[in-house]
Order: structure tokens, then C-alpha cells, then sequence
């Protein structure tokens, strides 16, 4: 996040959470990595859902000063579908795009539909 633009009086809860969050990952972490031992479903993107994205993902994308760009998060095939309408507006717009999504049914939808210029790709874990 962007500290300049975050009040001082409301980064109190960002930290609780930041240290909330990690002492459950640390106190759960057998139990994660047994599920994504036991479970392709939740081995699908795996990398990019820890922000590891390959390095070609966003090379077609003009740079953020020369255009306006929107990222569109569906979280699944039902939701791609609501805002796949709008995307095709907004591209005709001179538009940047991106898109992603969580389950493995709407990443695979969305790639199919979308053109080569929009990246698509699984949207990360909040975690700092």
C-alpha cells in the first residue's frame, strides 16, 4: 500500500491484520501444505497466486503513464461472464485491461475469451 496516501490514525488495523494473518499461516502452515499436497485443485496456479508471474504476463501492456488501465477481478466463471460485456465495451475506449481471477473453471474461461492483449492470470494471496 501506498503509506502517503493512508492516514497515520488507520494504519493501526493494517498492522493487526498483517500480524494476525501471519501468525495463521505459520500456526496453520501444516495443514496448508498437506491440502496442496493432497489436492491439484489447489496446486492450479499455485505460482502466481504467490505473485510469481512469468515475465512476458504484462509485456504487451502500454506503460501505466501513457493510458488508463482496469483490472477486473472475477472470482469465478459466473462473474467473468457478467463482466466480460464491459471489458469488450471498454476495449473499444483505447482501454489497457487485465484480468484475473481464483478458480480454476474461470481462469481457463477467461483465456479462452479474452484476445492475446489482455493479460489473465490468477489473483494473488493478500499477504505482505
Amino acid at each position: 500500500y501506498d503509506k502517503s496516501i493512508m492516514p497515520k490514525m488507520m494504519s493501526w488495523p493494517l498492522l493487526v491484520y498483517n500480524i494476525a494473518l501471519t501468525l495463521g499461516i505459520i500456526l496453520g502452515s501444516p495443514a496448508i501444505i498437506g491440502y496442496l499436497a493432497v489436492s491439484t485443485k489447489a496446486r492450479q496456479g499455485i505460482r502466481q497466486k504467490l505473485s510469481l508471474y512469468p515475465e512476458d504476463l504484462f509485456k504487451g501492456l502500454p506503460p501505466k503513464q501513457a493510458s488508463k488501465r482496469l483490472w477486473f477481478h472475477a472470482v469465478s466463471v459466473g462473474e467473468f461472464n457478467a463482466i466480460w460485456p464491459l471489458i469488450q465495451n471498454l476495449r473499444e475506449q483505447n482501454i489497457s485491461i487485465l484480468v484475473s481471477t481464483t478458480t480454476a473453471t474461470g481462469q481457463a474461461l477467461a483465456r479462452k475469451t479474452c484476445p492475446p492483449d489482455i493479460p489473465v492470470f490468477y489473483f494473488p494471496y493478500d499477504v505482505r
